[in-house]
């Protein structure tokens, strides 16, 4: 598991470059277009029968060809110009383009997966207003069907790796991720609060979920009345049958390009001495040297149960602790 701070720039000139201003424009239009009805859920039947919703969509990874391959061997400078010259021929959309440089992250920069270990990444976006229950406890997977010797059977396959980017996002509960399924198994656990820029990755086979908001005061200014908007990534070994290809026609990439010329883009002057924020990583692996993460040892396991069950582990949780953005808990029996 990992906490990415920072995830994307806040400015930049290079068409290469996502910014954090155009993926929040995108998914303010995403989601305005959802609520006109433009686009559909995407529906399958659970193990249990019950109605269940994944991801809807499909970015297929690009393949790198042979002389691909041979110019990313060449000198830094003539790559950086032929990388431009390919941007500048065919931009494609903001999501196409988050989607590309998560990629390039989790595979060239964090090497939590290989490029050649999975097809493409699963997307979506998930809105839920301030009024609305959490997200439930669950697994991103998809059903398919087997043949064993003539005995069909329905099989779970899970995504190789799970994210969360929270945009602009700071409010509403923190998304929570469970080393195993059952309570009885359960050892270790996670929580992750929204902050802007922020990237949480996880295994893809993990149970996770978003717990309610803890009580807190409200900030000058800020309305009780909020939306809790992420954009969820999987990466997929190979493409799930649920997700359907991106209705481009609706997300053309005028909107991101009038977005850069229009000089909104955050670009910074030669006066402006604004430090940038450095992109951060924090790794749930060496937590316990990371200082950033509210450790918790517990063997209250048990006696946590129900809290857990109401997706209401504030309940459990100290303020010094719950306060923290990163909270790590581990149970000793």
């Amino acid at each position: 598991m990992h906490v990415t701070e920072n995830f994307l720039r806040r400015s930049g000139d290079s068409e290469d470059v996502v910014l954090l201003d155009e993926v929040d424009l995108f998914l303010t239009e995403y989601v305005h277009s959802f609520d006109q009805g433009l686009l559909e859920k995407n529906e399958s039947e659970s193990l249990d029968g019950e109605a269940f919703v994944s991801g809807t969509y499909f970015w297929p990874k690009k393949k790198k060809t042979k002389e691909e391959d041979e110019e990313d061997k060449e000198e830094e400078e003539s790559k950086k110009e032929t990388q431009k010259k390919r941007k500048s021929s065919s931009m494609g959309t903001i999501i196409e383009r988050y989607c590309e440089r998560l990629a390039k992250y989790v595979a060239e920069e964090q090497k939590l997966l290989t490029w050649e270990s999975f097809a493409g990444c699963e997307w979506w976006v998930q809105d839920v207003a301030h009024d609305e229950p959490p997200k439930a406890y669950h697994t991103d997977c998809v059903l398919e069907e087997e043949d064993k010797k003539g005995d069909k059977r329905r099989k779970k396959n899970y995504p190789l790796l799970s994210t969360v980017y929270y945009g602009k996002t700071e409010r509403g509960g923190a998304t929570v991720a469970f080393d195993e399924e059952e309570y009885d198994a359960m050892r270790k656990c996670v929580l992750v609060k929204p902050r802007a820029n922020r990237l949480f990755m996880f295994r893809g086979d993990m149970w996770h979920g978003v717990c309610r908001e803890e009580e807190r005061e409200r900030k000058e200014g800020e309305e009780d009345a909020y939306q809790r908007v992420t954009l969820l990534v999987n990466f997929w070994k190979e493409r799930p049958s649920c997700a359907r290809d991106f209705p481009r026609e609706l997300f053309s990439d005028d909107s991101s390009r009038s977005f850069r010329s229009s000089g909104l883009s955050g670009r910074r002057g030669d006066d402006d001495d604004e430090k940038v924020p450095e992109r951060e990583v924090i790794s749930l692996r060496t937590a316990n040297d990371d200082e950033r993460v509210f450790k918790l040892k517990s063997d209250e396991r048990k006696a946590h149960f129900a809290a857990w069950e109401a997706q209401n582990p504030s309940a459990f949780l100290e303020p010094s602790t719950s306060s923290s953005s990163v909270v790590l808990v581990e149970y000793t029996s």
